[in-house]
């Protein structure tokens, strides 16, 4: 039983490390403006690890930064339906809808992304007035 356990958390570690180091290649591949091939990193991480937040949040980032809005909203809301908290979500997934031109739920989600402390009145002020 116990070798089992042992065999169980290596394989836990493993898949830990390598969906760390897909987060990690599509994070370089989105600072140096490869948006397709940090999504592609991005997507292998959450492979390994369905629940991996951040390489949800920051694929999620990558189709806004090229205008796939709809890719982003799924992102976000997987991110909104792991951590209910996570503002910065929110936040996207507002701006998100607002583009896809759902303004009214992407006006909610703002003022929800400014009620959990992000400040962004500036946005509720021009867009959603």
């Amino acid at each position: 039983m116990i070798n089992i356990l042992i065999i169980l958390f290596l394989l836990i570690g493993q898949a830990e490390n390598e969906a760390k180091e897909h987060f990690n290649r599509g994070f370089n591949r989105y600072k140096n403006n490869d948006f397709p091939g940090a999504i592609h990193e991005y997507s292998k991480a959450i492979s390994v690890d369905p629940f991996y937040i951040r390489a949800h949040y920051y694929r999620g980032v990558a189709h806004y930064d090229i205008k796939k809005y709809e890719d982003a909203i799924y992102d976000f809301s997987t991110v909104i339906s792991l951590e209910g908290g996570n503002a910065n979500a929110w936040f996207y997934r507002g701006l998100s809808r607002y583009r896809s031109g759902d303004k009214i739920n992407g006006c909610d989600d703002i003022r929800r992304a400014n009620s959990l402390g992000l400040h962004v009145v500036d946005y509720i002020s021009r867009m959603c007035n």
